[in-house]
């Protein structure tokens, strides 16, 4: 494996890639359905919290981040909150509204019509694909992103069927302003596959390429050549609403007790705790 080093840098004036930042907002799970507008309401809290200041201070802001929801979201009010919110940070940007856009192995009955999602979500996403190799990164509405994460991912070279992962990272519990580490064993749900444009343009052609194998992100490295990123480079943020990450998991690892040191930490994310 790879520990953290960085490889295969190459010369984008030579070869561009078009970048999106996967965000599944709504539609991800079997409890889904069952989300009061309280709880999205709060999801939009933690997104505008956390998340969205972690990608706001990425150095390399070349890239659209991508946002799905459920159809019947579209005139929801938590719908219209994040588009104000996301409008205002000046980041490229797009929402679709045909469910998610990946196999959700928490909610199988989700992966009947993904076929058909996949043609839809294409015609969404056709006038921002521009060039010839589409790097797709996969990230929570409530992870958070180190500043040089998008900078070092466009580093690493294309080519077809490889992929791009981490291990460890940093968890934090918004509810007490604790962090530690995250010490993983496979690979975590931030990871970046890289398609060439004509896959990607084709919804059989992408069934393929990703869900004919990838059902989760622990077979990152058996679906694909796979190669592992510097390690620290994501932050998890727990809230008590979360799917299935919590601070008391066993990859949590030694926590960071020095305010100095967690400021400093938090910072490289775009955090400033009170």
């Amino acid at each position: 494996r790879n520990r953290g080093i960085k490889v295969n840098i190459f010369n984008r004036k030579i070869r561009k890639m078009t970048h999106f930042l996967y965000m599944p907002f709504s539609g991800l799970g079997k409890h889904d359905k069952q989300r009061t507008p309280e709880y999205w309401d709060y999801r939009v809290e933690i997104f505008k919290k956390y998340t969205l200041p972690s990608l706001v201070n990425q150095s390399n802001k070349n890239f659209t981040l991508w946002m799905s929801f459920r159809p019947h979201d579209k005139e929801a009010n938590f719908v219209k909150s994040l588009k104000n919110i996301v409008n205002g940070s000046g980041l490229s940007h797009v929402f679709t509204f045909n469910g998610v856009a990946m196999w959700d192995d928490r909610g199988l009955e989700n992966n009947d019509t993904l076929l058909e999602r996949t043609k839809l979500n294409i015609e969404s996403l056709k006038p921002f694909i521009k060039d010839e190799w589409i790097y797709i990164t996969g990230i929570g509405s409530d992870d958070m992103l180190a500043r040089d994460a998008v900078k070092e991912i466009q580093e690493q070279a294309p080519k077809t069927k490889k992929a791009l992962y981490y291990l460890s990272g940093w968890i934090f519990d918004a509810r007490t302003e604790q962090l530690a580490e995250w010490n993983r064993d496979t690979p975590c749900s931030k990871y970046t596959i890289i398609y060439p444009k004509e896959v990607i343009l084709d919804a059989k052609k992408w069934w393929d390429y990703e869900y004919e194998c990838l059902k989760s992100h622990e077979y990152i490295t058996t679906c694909y050549v796979a190669e592992q990123l510097s390690e620290r480079m994501y932050c998890c943020v727990v809230h008590g609403a979360n799917i299935s990450t919590d601070w008391l998991h066993v990859f949590r690892g030694m926590e960071v007790f020095q305010q100095e040191e967690k400021n400093k930490i938090l910072s490289n994310f775009g955090i400033k705790l009170c």
